[in-house]
């Protein structure tokens, strides 16, 4: 909010966000003879000094000065709302880009960070009414409020509504569940981050489901699909992670915030190392499709890799299940090797000498083949694990759908370290330049001034 105050008959002194001196702005000089006519001696908001002109019959002057006053900028309040803490390390791709989406809003505004439950996913599990069902961002959806039939409860409502929401210049929600619990809808100052899109999670499920699963999910497909077009309808902005999610929504209200990769302070950048046969997969073994994917890699690609270079390994990075990996019949074939879940993947990115994304089905984009080409590595994979990545070989990211190529593919790269190297490098300027959170926060200030302009209001 701006507040103004007439100090004297010559001086006019403009706060932002409240009337603290500390956050005051110089004004031109012209401004002050055509304000001072209406703004009185105390601080008052622009409601108020609507209000106040209108009686004395000066809303013309109050008009001109304030879209005179808007040109000087201002540095806006933001609310941002996230279902999960934002502290500590982030875990997953979804609290990565959480934490980068933040991080760029706060060099742009100041940021009041609002989690509507702070129970954690246990109470979202506990008080959802349609609790058999396992995919979560498939049950915000359907549950989204005002959109389906399911209200945020009484005191989650109320802690967000003693905020007083509609104070702040832009609110910002990350992924539907956000707007779920809160109840909030306003499109004029909304922007929500949409992430994964969950009917596409559906969507997946319905393909690759038995026969007599496909049905329901069908018409619950159906129904998320159309809680998420009325969900793009409330808001003023839906931020997805790639073109093709924009495509597949096809709605005016939709613009790509790509993925990024963040790169801790201090943390350095692995060299590029000069051995040979060795590949890195990355992914949590919780989500089926990754297993799936090595399933298939090990059976057909494996093989065939090492008939041509018998010293080639393959090995394999990142969370394992509760129930263990024992069932993984893939864990006993020759050359492959689990670490399981690591503080850092960096030391394993720079002892490998390409990355592969096996996957055969599964949604979103993967923050990790990101993560592999800033390192300098360059990644084979198929078509779905490198979805919504818009890289073509030349840097760094090798599609290929069947056995055959796929292995052609990394022995390529496997026995020519001059090419590996030049499409890693390549590779890592496109992530930088495209996929950094300098990147994010520069489409992020785009968004949040497009928000501002329309309601009168200039970014500083």
């Amino acid at each position: 909010m701006i507040y103004a105050k007439r100090t004297s008959i010559h001086t006019l002194t403009v706060c932002i966000d409240g009337p603290r001196p500390e956050r005051t702005l110089p004004i031109k000089a012209c401004i002050v003879p055509r304000i001072q006519l209406v703004v009185p001696p105390a601080w008052w908001s622009w409601h108020d000094l609507l209000t106040f002109s209108r009686s004395c019959g000066r809303e013309r002057d109050y008009c001109v000065a304030k879209e005179e006053l808007s040109m000087v900028g201002h540095r806006p309040s933001i609310l941002f709302v996230a279902c999960t803490p934002l502290e500590g390390r982030p875990s997953t791709g979804v609290d990565q880009r959480m934490r980068i989406l933040f991080d760029g809003l706060a060099s742009i505004g100041d940021v009041h960070v609002h989690q509507p439950e702070p129970a954690g996913r246990a109470s979202l599990r506990r008080d959802r009414p349609l609790g058999s069902l396992r995919d979560d961002a498939t049950r915000t959806a359907v549950l989204h409020p005002n959109l389906g039939w399911h209200r945020p409860e009484t005191p989650t409502a109320r802690r967000f509504r003693a905020l007083r929401p509609e104070q702040f210049d832009v609110v910002f929600l990350h992924r539907l569940g956000a707007s779920w619990w809160t109840g909030w809808t306003d499109p004029e100052r909304t922007i929500l981050d949409i992430d994964d899109v969950p009917s596409q999670i559906l969507l997946d499920r319905i393909r690759f489901g038995t026969s007599l699963k496909r049905i329901p999910r069908e018409f619950l497909f159906r129904w998320v699909r159309h809680c998420e077009r009325r969900a793009l309808d409330a808001f003023r902005f839906g931020l997805v992670c790639s073109e093709d999610d924009r495509r597949y929504l096809n709605h005016p209200h939709v613009t790509v915030v790509p993925n990024a990769f963040y790169v801790s302070p201090g943390e350095p950048v692995p060299e590029c190392s000069e051995g040979t046969g060795s590949m890195l997969f990355v992914g949590s073994l919780g989500y089926p499709p990754n297993p799936e994917g090595l399933e298939w890699f090990v059976r057909e690609v494996l093989p065939r890799i090492r008939a041509q270079l018998p010293q080639a390994t393959l090995t394999v990075v990142g969370r394992t299940p509760r129930r263990g990996t024992d069932h993984f019949k893939w864990r006993s074939e020759s050359g492959v090797r689990l670490i399981g879940e690591v503080e850092s993947i960096a030391p394993h990115i720079h002892d490998c000498q390409l990355e592969v994304c096996p996957l055969i089905r599964g949604q979103g984009t993967r923050i990790k083949i990101l993560e592999s080409l800033v390192h300098g590595k360059p990644v084979v994979s198929t078509t779905v694990g490198a979805y919504g990545i818009d890289v073509g070989e030349e840097h760094g990211i090798l599609r290929r759908d069947d056995p055959d190529s796929f292995a052609a593919a990394c022995i390529r790269l496997l026995s020519n370290p001059v090419l590996r190297a030049a499409v890693a490098e390549r590779g890592r300027k496109w992530v930088l330049e495209n996929a950094s959170p300098e990147a994010t926060k520069r489409r992020l200030e785009a968004l949040v001034g497009t928000v501002l302009s329309e309601r009168g209001q200039t970014l500083r």
